[in-house]
């Protein structure tokens, strides 16, 4: 079974890890495969641990189309682009056996109901939601229009799902963003560096940075030495961000280290004690679950999914509305030498919930 996969672009985030799971799935799979449309950008590096074949326009992909491979189309589009996307999305659902459109984020889904409208009931669009919240008015008005005109829609968690089915609590449309890796851990935390943090992800408006340096902030100004190391391609943020680090006199403390390596990511997070995270908005927040996996403690907003599975003092730091009170906890988890119980907790509280691939898989078996 053929399956178009709309992806806006290949970048760092949750979204675009989960893609990464699912082509791993679809590998493995004897019944399914992948052609995989990326509206914006081109970044090859993004399938290195896979064997794929990259295409340049749709004609190239169906006249190469490799059956036994993830075909990949880069349109290196903006969607102002919109009548050109829409011709060649079109002309690979018209020349090839696909079956169905899953689409995540609204660009994708905008070019996707499109589509789905021309060619009728040729085409089944499934709609991927990943957030608890919209990004703007445009995301609201085409992701609410996606979840009317779908043959299927699939959540990221229950915080996102409620914001369009507000009665139905089943679980089967439910894939969570929780990538268990296969982690060897001999019951032994390393020794970090206290006072250690790491954020990683996006540096966006949605992330809310400036909050989390002002915590930082906070903390120094304790007379304590934190260690603030922030990992992510720039979206906007990076000039406003560093200017407010030299002002608040931290650049001994906070470091812009830029995108974080996939092949380094196990080694790096050792070196924190905590994952520092004071989004406005997520869902599941798969770099909070990562990070709680290997043992950091997540400080975070009570966003998305994130009320669900962190409690404060147990597992996690919920980050209120009083800095001082935030920092109070980030103290005392070292002075009464409870940190590395926080950890434990941490760890095991990703060992018990349902994984991505599971439900995925599950999903797949389903059409």
């Amino acid at each position: 079974m053929l399956i178009l996969r709309v992806v806006t672009k290949l970048k760092v985030g949750g979204v675009e890890r989960g893609l990464l799971e699912e082509v791993s799935i679809i590998k493995k799979s004897a019944e399914f495969n992948y052609i995989i449309f990326v509206i914006e950008g081109i970044n090859k590096d993004f399938f290195n641990e896979f064997d794929v074949v990259y295409h340049t326009s749709s004609k190239d992909l169906i006249t190469n189309f490799n059956p036994d491979k993830i075909n990949v189309l880069f349109c290196n589009k903006k969607i102002v682009n919109i009548i050109f996307l829409i011709r060649e999305l079109n002309l690979l659902i018209s020349s090839l056996d696909v079956i169905y459109i899953i689409s995540s984020l609204w660009k994708s889904n905008l070019i996707s109901i499109i589509v789905r409208f021309l060619k009728n009931k040729k085409i089944k669009l499934i709609s991927f939601f990943h957030s608890s919240s919209y990004a703007h008015y445009i995301d609201r008005v085409i992701s609410k229009f996606a979840f009317f005109v779908s043959d299927k829609c699939i959540y990221d968690s229950f915080s996102t799902k409620v914001i369009y089915e507000k009665t139905d609590v089943t679980v089967t449309d439910i894939i969570p963003f929780v990538f268990k890796d296969d982690l060897y851990f001999d019951g032994n935390l390393k020794s970090s560096n206290p006072y250690s943090f790491v954020f990683i992800g996006r540096l966006h408006s949605v992330k809310n940075i400036s909050h989390a340096i002002n915590i930082i902030y906070e903390i120094k100004s304790r007379g304590l030495n934190p260690k603030f190391d922030i990992y992510g391609p720039d979206e906007g943020e990076f000039s406003f961000l560093l200017e407010l680090v030299n002002r608040l006199d931290l650049s001994k403390n906070v470091s812009f280290k830029g995108v974080l390596d996939s092949a380094d990511f196990n080694k790096i997070l050792l070196d924190y004690d905590f994952l520092l995270q004071t989004s406005l908005r997520e869902g599941m927040a798969s770099s909070v679950i990562e990070g709680m996996q290997r043992g950091l403690i997540p400080v975070v907003t009570p966003v998305g999914q994130i009320v669900n599975y962190c409690e404060s003092g147990q597992n996690s730091i919920i980050i209120g509305d009083d800095i001082n009170e935030v920092v109070k906890d980030i103290v005392r988890l070292y002075k009464d030498n409870r940190l590395n119980e926080v950890k434990f907790n941490a760890m095991k509280t990703v060992t018990d919930m349902p994984c991505f691939n599971d439900r995925y898989s599950n999903f797949l078996s389903l059409l």
